[in-house]
């Protein structure tokens, strides 16, 4: 199981300073500060004493939220090779985020309907509907049920509806 954040900051702290207390003398800060830090979590601690920290260990505080700490100025790793189809969803997602509610319920009843109509769909997964004719008899009856082929019906002309 790896270390959570605070595990990992104790553990470079005992690294560089041999104690916490030791710690919390050189930087100026209560050893209760710090300790909290460990008891409570680092998101229950101020940003700026979080900051105070991490400046004092040489680490880099965009760390925090990828869960690893590395140092100031030290790679993350190779760079994320996001494919097409992944790009093009970050920026739906982006999209997706900027837009009030009428635009998000917009763009996904717009999304449900083109996946539905089959014409979108990749080939693997269309799908072929068809559409069932509504009339009515000669007493005025609707009669349901009689289904077409869509290459068939004049005006189509077999074309993905």
């Amino acid at each position: 199981m790896p270390l959570t954040i605070e595990e990992q900051l104790k553990r470079e702290i005992l690294d560089q300073y041999r104690s916490v207390r030791a710690f919390t003398q050189v930087i100026g800060l209560p050893y209760s500060t710090v300790d909290n830090i460990f008891k409570r979590g680092i998101n229950g601690t101020a940003v700026i004493t979080v900051a105070r920290v991490f400046r004092a260990l040489g680490l880099d505080m965009d760390s925090i939220g990828r869960s690893t700490l590395r140092r100031q100025g030290e790679p993350s790793g190779p760079p994320a090779v996001l494919t097409e189809e992944e790009q093009h969803l970050e920026q739906l997602a982006d999209n997706y985020r900027v837009m009030n509610e009428e635009g998000r319920e917009t763009l996904l009843r717009l999304s449900e309907d083109m996946v539905a109509g089959g014409r979108y769909r990749r080939p693997k997964e269309r799908i072929a509907f068809y559409a069932v004719a509504r009339s009515k008899d000669a007493a005025g009856k609707a009669v349901e049920g009689r289904r077409f082929n869509p290459h068939k019906v004049e005006g189509i002309e077999g074309e993905d509806f």
